[in-house]
């Protein structure tokens, strides 16, 4: 019963990919593709007949710690999983197709889930990280609602914020007032910010900074299609933007400029034609042609990891990269699972032999 739920998920997620779905959700909900999150069996094949190669983790670069495989019944499959490891070592889930939150433990066992989608109170649009607050409540980004907030089990809704930046892509508290918000600033002017501090007291936002990096050309796709995202570390902001292949360093007291870093990709295909106006398959075939930001984060030893993508249908090819942050290259490996969470020194990927997003491989880097 379970297996045919999920395949009749999959199933509708797969036609509801023929409509346009904007590109700006892309590091919120694996950019809206089928559970597989960019996995693909050892027995798949394209559309040509020709056999797809199997994403790896290569045994030269990670050592395999455990497998983690999350419970799931017929009202609990994960599809689009973003996930968060709380200091416990226990996971939130925002599953952002399902319009749900989850909480699972370090074992993988379910505790709850909560949300639905919607509109009214506690509903989501399109929930894209969850993360506790230091009081121990929930705090739900949504990429069209705002922000909302919960108490510590879910169980009870307490307020939903909006502030001035639709969409959002991703926050963090900073202190007991403000949070670091990634985002497009609604009444800014061209070229708009990606950063930018709320008062969530005052719901203001008194300072913006990270204009949208690139040409008129990539600021355009960018209002439409642009997704970013950042890490932070002591007292340095690293963040990106999906078409650009820099990371831009801020202070993270006073958020002024420190320096920008290319990143050093092979083959990394950048933006060079945008039409709004294309149809479709123009469209789907221009998007294939890219490869674009996702996610960072900061290792323990202050080098940086990257995942990027290159978008095929209903799946992605997913590629990590490991960099310092005066940009040199440790590795850069194309066709890895989807890289789910970094804590500490642990990598949680997708497993390379699942087709589902509920099996985790659990990895260090040697």
């Amino acid at each position: 019963m379970l297996q045919r739920t999920r395949l009749a998920r999959m199933n509708r997620r797969k036609s509801a990919g023929a409509s346009r779905t904007p590109l700006y959700v892309t590091h919120v909900a694996a950019f809206l593709v089928v559970s597989c999150a960019g996995c693909v069996p050892a027995a798949a094949h394209d559309e040509t007949g020709l056999q797809e190669p199997v994403p790896v983790l290569p045994d030269s670069v990670f050592e395999h710690v455990e497998t983690i495989v999350l419970e799931e019944n017929d009202d609990v499959i994960n599809v689009t999983p973003d996930v968060t490891v709380q200091a416990d070592g226990s996971f939130l889930i925002a599953d952002g197709r399902e319009a749900r939150i989850r909480i699972y433990d370090r074992g993988g066992n379910f505790v709850t889930q909560f949300g639905r989608k919607g509109e009214g109170p506690g509903e989501f649009g399109l929930p894209v990280k969850a993360s506790r607050r230091p009081d121990g409540s929930l705090l739900v980004v949504d990429f069209s609602r705002g922000l909302l907030e919960f108490d510590s089990s879910g169980t009870r809704f307490l307020r939903r914020t909006q502030p001035p930046i639709m969409p959002l892509y991703d926050a963090q508290q900073m202190n007991d007032n403000e949070f670091l918000v990634a985002g497009l600033h609604q009444g800014a002017t061209h070229p708009r910010p990606l950063m930018h501090i709320w008062d969530a007291q005052s719901d203001t936002v008194p300072f913006s900074f990270f204009p949208t990096p690139g040409d008129s050309l990539v600021r355009l796709a960018a209002r439409n299609f642009g997704s970013s995202e950042f890490a932070r570390r002591g007292d340095t902001i690293a963040a990106i933007a999906a078409f650009s292949d820099t990371i831009y360093l801020f202070d993270g007291s006073d958020y002024d400029p420190l320096a920008k870093v290319p990143l050093p990709m092979r083959g990394f295909k950048r933006m060079t034609t945008y039409d709004p106006t294309g149809g479709p398959l123009e469209f789907d075939k221009w998007l294939a042609e890219l490869n674009l930001l996702v996610n960072i984060y900061w290792l323990e030893d202050r080098t940086l990891l990257v995942q990027y993508q290159q978008p095929r249908g209903t799946d992605n090819e997913w590629s990590l990269l490991h960099t310092t942050i005066d940009g040199r290259r440790y590795f850069d490996l194309r066709n890895t699972p989807k890289l789910l969470a970094v804590d500490g020194d642990l990598l949680f990927f997708v497993h390379p032999e699942s087709y589902t997003p509920n099996k985790w491989a659990v990895v260090r880097l040697r």
